[in-house]
């Protein structure tokens, strides 16, 4: 069984956050505008009024534009808003615009690969260490109602629009698990032992930029100033950030797939593994885990003449429910590189029911690739939505 690799999510990692911060400008310089949304060509704080105004409609690299305009232009409190809005904006439109083929899988995957190494970027720090920024900022945030419409583009093509209620949920989750992280940071910043360590290590990655790489000496004091941010956040002792989750899985409509099954008692790693023959599941870890009743029933339902078997498991899981729901399924390039999404069930945070140790799987059947098959990889992901416990 091939396993896929964890999925983590850090509420805050010092060294990360500070060392990619100085990427932004050279990363993000790199991604256009799409010609749907609106494209900013003037200059100074002009081109910040106009990046302000359209803020509702615009994509992910407009946003971004639209960012270093005012920084342009001086108003941090504005750049940090737009950039704020920015990771909003790309995260609702990455899980709910799939791509519609491996090259726009490819374009939305380069924007999350900035989002990833500048995970921990805000914008301008020092605009974080005044109340009245911060109380704009997040008023803005509050009153922000993004749109996606017929023609709108995220950067890549994709399958479909989302329903409305499905859009709005979506961003509104998004906007509250950022600034759930965002009141995390200001905390910190607020700390003046922490922030002038933050300084100084922001003018070592300047430096790192400008000179394409640290000295050792440089590299060396670095690593002195995280170590000393790390104390001071152990010491301050803050609350760590809560987060929310999805209310529900939502199955993709255009997925040539079928779940047949979902079980509590997989295998102890995360993985997959394919079945292109009645035998191959019988004396996989399937026919070890289901009764012998069970998996002649699953079978009765494949004809491997024209499908194949998938069986996705998700390891261990804490506070489960028992839930597992395959929501994506497609075949990449190759004969049989699957790409799927996993839902797993998980209790919500005010839920008191006792838990037990759970590792989720699901099965499902989809047709054997052929020269007319769809390909679009989107790689392995899981995610957890709230279950159970109402």
């Amino acid at each position: 069984m091939q396993a896929m690799q964890p999925m983590k999510i850090s509420l805050f990692v010092p060294a990360l956050m500070l060392s990619m911060q100085a990427c932004v400008a050279t990363a993000d310089s790199k991604l256009s505008a799409p010609s749907s949304s609106t494209k900013i060509s003037a200059t100074g704080k002009n081109a910040c009024a106009i990046a302000m105004q359209s803020v509702g409609t615009s994509n992910y690299a407009t946003l971004r534009q639209g960012s270093q305009a005012c920084n342009e232009a001086g108003d941090l409190v504005a750049k940090n808003f737009l950039i704020l809005a920015s990771r909003i904006r790309f995260r609702t439109d990455s899980e709910l615009l799939l791509a519609k083929s491996n090259r726009d899988e490819k374009k939305r995957s380069k924007i999350e690969n900035v989002l990833y190494v500048t995970a921990y970027t805000y914008g301008s720090t020092v605009a974080y260490r005044e109340p009245r920024n911060v109380a704009v900022m997040l008023s803005r945030l509050a009153t922000w109602k993004p749109t996606v419409y017929h023609g709108y583009n995220p950067g890549w093509n994709y399958t479909r629009l989302p329903q409305e209620i499905d859009f709005n949920e979506t961003y509104a989750r998004h906007r509250a698990n950022l600034v759930a992280r965002l009141n995390y940071f200001i905390a910190l910043v607020g700390n003046d032992e922490f922030f002038k360590n933050f300084l100084q290590i922001e003018e070592i990655q300047a430096s790192h930029v400008k000179r394409g790489g640290l000295s050792t000496e440089k590299f060396k004091v670095r690593i002195d100033v995280n170590r000393k941010m790390t104390g001071i956040i152990d010491r301050l002792s803050l609350e760590k950030p809560k987060y929310n989750l999805p209310p529900k899985a939502r199955i993709n409509p255009d997925a040539n797939f079928r779940q047949i099954f979902a079980g509590v008692n997989g295998p102890k790693k995360r993985g997959y593994k394919m079945f292109f023959a009645r035998q191959e599941a019988q004396v996989s870890w399937l026919g070890y885990t289901l009764k012998r009743a069970e998996l002649a029933n699953l079978l009765r339902k494949v004809d491997f003449d024209t499908q194949f078997l998938i069986a996705v498991s998700a390891g261990q899981v804490k506070r489960g429910t028992g839930s597992a729901i395959l929501t994506d399924l497609s075949l990449g390039k190759k004969r049989y590189q699957p790409s799927y999404t996993l839902g797993i069930g998980v209790m919500p945070p005010n839920c008191s029911a006792p838990t037990a140790l759970l590792f989720p799987f699901a099965v499902a059947v989809a047709p054997l690739p052929n020269k007319n098959t769809k390909r679009v990889y989107r790689g392995k992901r899981e995610f957890g939505f709230y279950d159970g416990c109402d």
